[in-house]
C-alpha cells in the first residue's frame, strides 16, 4: 500500500463530522448496498469513499509521472543494425 493511502485501520484518531442531507430513497439504496456487504451504513460509506479516494490518489500520482515516462518512451531507440 502506498504511503499516501489511508485505511480504516491507520487513520488518525482525531475525529471530524460530516453531515449529509440526502433523499430517503438514496439512504434506502445505500443501506441496501451496505446490507449486501454485511456492513453498517456508516462503515459502508466510509470504506467506499476511502477506497475511491485512494484509487483517485494513485491515478493522480500516475498522471503526474506520465509526462516523464512519455519523454523516455519517445526517445529514439538505438538502431540494432
Amino acid at each position: 500500500m502506498a504511503s499516501a493511502e489511508l485505511s480504516m485501520k491507520n487513520m488518525a484518531r482525531e475525529r471530524a463530522r460530516i453531515t449529509l442531507q440526502i433523499s430517503a430513497a438514496l439512504v434506502h439504496r445505500l443501506q441496501e448496498a451496505a446490507d449486501l456487504r454485511g456492513m453498517t451504513l456508516k462503515h459502508f460509506l466510509v470504506e467506499t469513499a476511502l477506497t475511491e479516494a485512494n484509487r483517485l490518489a494513485r491515478r493522480s500520482a500516475a498522471t503526474r509521472d506520465a509526462p516523464q515516462d512519455a519523454a523516455v518512451l519517445s526517445e529514439p531507440a538505438d538502431d540494432p543494425h
